[in-house]
């Protein structure tokens, strides 16, 4: 398990697979005390979830305009109800004040 953890921190592209040169650089990143390793896993899962975060946010995002633009079709059509209404009882009051 702590290989595989070794492995994902030195595969930063994401590629299933290292070179020699991101073996050396990963290395290099991790030099110092055993410690190292650990903070180098914790800054891995943040850069993790500050991805997923960042991803459900998007959603989140579109969601909210996709419901603003149905509010606002709502909103709309229940004015043009109320101008309708009006006028109807407008005529309405018209034509009782003048029967034929």
């Amino acid at each position: 398990s702590d290989l595989w953890v070794l492995f994902q921190l030195l595969d930063d592209k994401k590629s299933a697979g290292i070179n020699a040169a991101q073996f050396v650089s990963g290395c290099m990143r991790l030099k110092g005390p055993a410690r190292s390793i650990d903070l180098a896993q914790v800054a891995r899962n943040q850069k993790k979830l500050t991805e997923r975060l960042l991803h459900f946010m998007r959603i989140v995002g579109r969601e909210v305009i996709e419901l603003r633009a149905v509010q606002t079709k709502a909103v709309r059509g229940s004015q043009k109800v109320g101008r309708d209404s009006s006028l109807n009882l407008e005529r309405g009051s018209m034509h009782s004040a003048n029967p034929i």
